[in-house]
């Protein structure tokens, strides 16, 4: 039997404690991942007891969170009016007639009195100032209205068409107005018989007898064309319209019927 040099063991014993320190560092066997859960006497190896920690240089697996691009929420477009300018038209219309029938009844007692003809006249006066106030107020806001509906100031004719619509109770408030607006942009026009493209201030309707006016050849085969197709014209259709109206369909009602007979015939330009 050989014995073995206690020296010799001691000295290789030593060395693998040296070499290997965290593999021996306290009692417990390792997983697959190299490490393990402290349970025994944690507090003298250096760790808290239940803490997970490697043996053999084994290092943990970094993990970093995926980065996500932000994306800015879309901004919130400002409101069309005011709320200072945001109406009620309805109050506000009450309002209005309030103050015309009482200029009105005023306006009467000055032409019947004997004695006080000045200070109605002069109530009067005062009343109607009143209802004008009202009904500027309501031109300004459907003017600002108009332009962001349809990118243009509106004309006469357009303004009286809107105001109108207020004052029957028709648009009982701004978003109200908008929604209106809107329906008629949809179908190509600011109001019925007036198209977008419109000159502010041009005549859009002629004598149905009469020539039409080489100015407003654009506007009457915009407005007939919606007419009679129901839908806005296209580019290449008004080119061929405008031609027609300026050769040989020079009225307004023989522009009609040639537009009706390609009509009933499903021909487009």
């Amino acid at each position: 039997m050989k014995i073995t040099n206690p020296i010799k063991v001691f000295l290789i014993a030593l060395l693998t404690f040296v070499t290997a320190p965290s593999a021996l560092a306290h009692p417990g066997n390792t997983d697959g991942r190299g490490g393990h859960t402290c349970r025994t006497n944690c507090p003298s190896w250096g760790y808290s007891y239940g803490e997970y920690h490697y043996h053999g240089g084994y290092l943990a697996p970094s993990y970093s969170a995926p980065s996500v691009a932000y994306t800015p929420p879309a901004p919130t477009p400002a409101p069309v009016f005011t709320f200072d300018e945001g109406w009620n038209f309805g109050t506000a219309l009450s309002s209005y007639n309030l103050a015309k029938e009482t200029a009105a009844d005023y306006r009467h007692s000055a032409e019947t009195s004997l004695y006080s003809k000045d200070l109605y006249t002069q109530w009067a006066n005062e009343k109607e100032a009143d209802a004008a106030q009202y009904e500027q107020s309501f031109i300004k806001t459907l003017k600002k209205g108009f332009s962001h509906v349809f990118g243009r100031a509106p004309d006469s004719k357009e303004i009286d068409f809107w105001l109108g619509r207020i004052k029957k109770g028709e648009i009982s408030t701004t978003d109200a107005l908008l929604e209106k607006m809107g329906f008629q942009k949809a179908k190509g026009l600011t109001m019925p018989g007036r198209t977008i493209g419109s000159v502010a201030g041009a005549k859009s309707t002629v004598a149905t007898g009469d020539t039409i006016a080489n100015a407003n050849v654009p506007i009457v085969v915009a407005r007939l064309f919606q007419e009679v197709y129901g839908r806005p014209i296209t580019p290449s259709e008004s080119t061929y319209w405008k031609n027609r109206a300026r050769t040989d369909k020079k009225t307004e009602s023989a522009l009609r019927g040639a537009m009706s007979f390609h009509n009933s015939k499903g021909i487009n330009h």
